[in-house]
């Protein structure tokens, strides 16, 4: 995504600056993970390593493998939603910005209603969404403070 993003950048400067830098970043982030799985398994993952490629992964048997999972709309919008609504509005304002670079002030009074909306309905789907997870967690919370309460009512019967 951020290489992604430097491209729609339209800056050969931002394209320069973002891939050794997403390679940097990335490179920390596998080394990182594989030192705790190292300490987690021990030397089983020490033998995984041996078998299995770190950069390019083997496609052998993905399809038997989508087929016994199911993908989860509604878990990815619970689980990535933050993180979907930075990008997505990264991108929006990029773009936004770009057209009032390139094509000027007049592109951006015609066309920055267009924007507008989307920026809008970003930050309603987040804020839906953020109300929807932050609701569950409070139901939850309180479903076990009750049942902690009628515990602590019967121990003390």
């Amino acid at each position: 995504m951020i290489i992604g993003m430097s491209i729609l950048s339209n800056s050969i400067v931002a394209l320069f600056v973002m891939i050794p830098l997403f390679i940097f970043i990335y490179q920390a982030i596998v080394r990182a993970e594989e030192d705790f799985l190292r300490g987690k398994f021990g030397p089983g993952f020490d033998d995984y390593c041996q078998k299995v490629n770190r950069w390019l992964p083997n496609l052998k048997g993905i399809g038997q493998t989508f087929k016994q999972n199911e993908f989860n709309l509604k878990k990815v919008f619970f689980k990535e939603y933050n993180t979907s609504f930075i990008w997505m509005m990264g991108a929006t304002l990029l773009l936004a910005y770009n057209m009032n670079w390139f094509e000027g002030r007049s592109a951006m009074e015609s066309n920055g209603r267009h924007y507008a909306m989307v920026i809008a309905a970003l930050g309603v789907f987040y804020f839906t969404v953020r109300y929807f997870k932050k609701k569950s967690r409070r139901e939850d919370r309180d479903r076990l403070a009750k049942e902690d309460a009628s515990i602590i009512e019967t121990l003390a019967k």
